[in-house]
């Protein structure tokens, strides 16, 4: 292509110009860098990175304590719910006791047997005494089991 380089040097040129070689750049731009400059970067490293840590802990911990608000009132109205079906069995189970102690009541009992079930009150009780009685079966089968033996 161009004499003394390579085409990428060749610099662009209208058609009646000369052709010019530009002479390579050098390569890499290396140069001597000081402790302190060094010493500096290192510090602004270390720096970024604590901040980044410390912002991820940041953020974690406000994530984290949304979570547990979140839990809390979700509990919250777990518990209220709860409560408020404890309540409601509660009053239904006193509805219950006293529903049955009316029914259970003697007045009650007296009046259902009287006008439902026809009964009425005797003008007089009679007691019967028990009559003494003889040998039970169990004893007469018992007497000749022995007596068999």
């Amino acid at each position: 292509m161009a004499v003394g380089g390579s085409a990428r040097h060749v610099a662009k040129r209208a058609p009646s110009e000369p052709l010019r070689v530009q002479p390579p750049r050098k390569s890499g731009g290396l140069k001597v860098v000081s402790a302190r400059r060094i010493k500096a970067a290192t510090q602004r490293r270390r720096a970024r990175a604590l901040l980044i840590a410390a912002g991820t802990f940041v953020v974690l911990a406000v994530f984290t304590i949304g979570m547990a608000q979140n839990m809390l009132g979700t509990q919250q109205v777990r518990l209220d719910n709860l409560r408020d079906e404890l309540t409601a069995a509660t009053q239904k189970n006193q509805d219950l006791l006293l529903k049955r102690a009316q029914l259970e009541a003697p007045a009650r009992i007296l009046q259902l047997a009287e006008h439902r079930l026809g009964m009425v009150t005797p003008k007089s009780v009679v007691y019967l005494t028990p009559v003494t009685t003889g040998p039970t079966v169990a004893d007469s089968e018992r007497g000749s089991s022995v007596a068999a033996h």
